[in-house]
């Protein structure tokens, strides 16, 4: 899901911010697609009432969204349990069922 999440929501703008060394197609398909990106966001504003600023905020969002799960995904590799607000919630044993 992660690299979906990157590939679809992230990579248009990285490509973008490397219009210069990349060809024309790519451009032209990167361009499309960061619009594509940002068109639910930005027809959803008004609905939600929400800032133009935030919804040019999505791809770091998503970035974040992303790290927070990595970050998730090691600690229970390697049996760390989570926490919140000073409490320790145990890993679940996924090949118990």
């Amino acid at each position: 899901m992660s690299f979906v999440l990157f590939g679809g929501q992230v990579l248009p703008f990285l490509l973008l911010a490397f219009a210069g060394s990349i060809p024309r197609l790519a451009l032209v398909v990167s361009g499309s697609a960061a619009v594509l990106v940002l068109l639910p966001r930005f027809v959803s504003i008004p609905r939600f009432k929400q800032s133009v600023f935030s919804a040019l905020l999505h791809p770091l969002g998503v970035v974040a969204l992303i790290g927070i799960q990595w970050h998730a995904f090691f600690r229970s590799l390697l049996g760390k349990p989570a926490e919140w607000r000073g409490r320790r919630y145990a890993v679940a044993n996924v090949n118990a069922a």
